[in-house]
């Protein structure tokens, strides 16, 4: 089965939008992809991070919504508890890609987002309801963002201004867990900079990008809260973390 569907295959399938779809999706997302446009905004209520996309080995914002896989600590059966949607819950489940110099789009085969409805996303000639047209609005959105993006990286990747690093997680009962494949920014390196280049990074906006990830490391505390706060009504997966470090990753091979 595909991963992605073209919206022909929507309108003949008949099939529709779930109420709230990106919070579908961020729920079970311990990690969320996020833009440059993004980080600001997130920063309020998450660790952002650099990792690697898993297919293609491409440099890409994260956002650090839990220590435990398939979870996300500000997704719950009340809503979305954090004060901004980054663009990639905007847009699920649409994608633009870019296919033979033209952009086209697809839509994630998620069987808990896309179902048969009375008022299917495409009509059986093509015409995209109003939900459809926010979605590719937002793909399109998502996907000039990413460029942006990968841009941003490449230029503090190429200065020396990431460092990997680990989480080291310790419960008060059971072993340590070790979070690895993440960096952010190398401050000591950013603070060696010269002048010419620190305007340049000002310029781009990478400088503020880069202030930004040391920032959001403070809202680690606030995911361990969080994840006790699980932990103590019981949910399973979770155990109370009694300590958390942030270690250099210097076996990581990930530079």
């Amino acid at each position: 089965m595909s991963r992605f569907l073209t919206p022909q295959q929507l309108a003949a399938q008949r099939l529709g939008l779930v109420p709230d779809a990106g919070l579908v999706y961020a729920a079970r997302a311990h990690l969320l992809p996020l833009t440059v446009a993004d980080v600001s905004s997130m920063v309020c209520d998450f660790p952002v991070l650099v990792s690697r996309n898993s297919e293609d080995g491409t440099l890409m914002l994260s956002a650090l919504c839990s220590f435990v896989p398939g979870h996300n600590l500000l997704a719950d059966a009340q809503g979305w508890q954090a004060v901004y949607r980054p663009l990639a819950l905007q847009a699920y489940p649409c994608y633009c890609l870019l296919q033979d110099g033209q952009r086209q789009f697809v839509f994630a085969a998620d069987p808990q987002v896309l179902q048969p409805a009375a008022m299917p996303l495409f009509a059986d000639d093509g015409a995209a309801d109003a939900a459809a047209q926010r979605l590719m609005h937002n793909a399109q959105e998502l996907y000039d963002q990413e460029r942006r993006t990968y841009l941003s990286l490449q230029q503090l990747q190429a200065l020396k201004l990431l460092r990997p690093i680990e989480l080291q997680v310790q419960p008060e009962q059971g072993e340590l867990q070790r979070i690895r494949g993440l960096m952010t920014i190398d401050e000591d390196q950013l603070h060696s900079v010269d002048a010419t280049t620190l305007k340049t990074l000002q310029q781009t906006g990478s400088l503020q990008l880069a202030q930004s990830l040391l920032n959001s490391l403070l809202q680690l505390n606030r995911l361990i809260q969080r994840h006790n706060q699980r932990a103590a009504l019981g949910q399973p997966g979770f155990h109370r973390i009694q300590q958390l470090k942030i270690e250099i990753d210097r076996d990581s091979g990930f530079l």
